[in-house]
């Protein structure tokens, strides 16, 4: 009988402290996983806020070719303040023109636009080709 008592008193304890283990690990899982969560809120926060940028300085390049076909000719930016493209976004054009050319007068345009955002600078650089016809 004595033994009996002394099994269910044994038994009593041992459950009380696994109890307290068991809530103590789902705690901690909890707050690993809310940690995790917060992480990747932040993470994607930051990437839709470049996204912005690079879709910007996309258009951007985009209008530039655009006016440049509209034109016909390629315009290369003369001073500092041409260079200042669109808010923030400074723009640079390098055309390469070839010795050889039996189509018509084809030339290399890069163009290279640079931001900042925050303490960082971007930036982004396109090529093409541009096909003058010979006159």
């Amino acid at each position: 009988m004595l033994s009996s008592r002394m099994s269910k008193r044994n038994l009593w304890i041992d459950r009380g402290g696994s109890i307290l283990l068991e809530a103590l690990l789902a705690v901690s899982i909890i707050s690993i996983s809310l940690v995790l969560i917060i992480q990747a809120y932040g993470t994607t926060l930051k990437a839709s806020f470049l996204t912005v940028d690079y879709s910007r300085a996309i258009l951007l390049a985009e209008n530039y070719f655009a006016q440049m076909l509209f034109m016909k000719e390629v315009v290369e930016p003369k001073s500092a303040d041409e260079q200042e493209f669109f808010e923030g976004f400074a723009l640079t054009v390098e055309e390469n023109k070839p010795d050889i050319n039996p189509v018509g007068e084809l030339n290399q345009v890069m163009l290279h636009l640079t931001w900042k955002t925050g303490q960082k600078t971007r930036d982004l650089s396109f090529e093409t080709f541009f096909l003058k016809d010979k006159k």
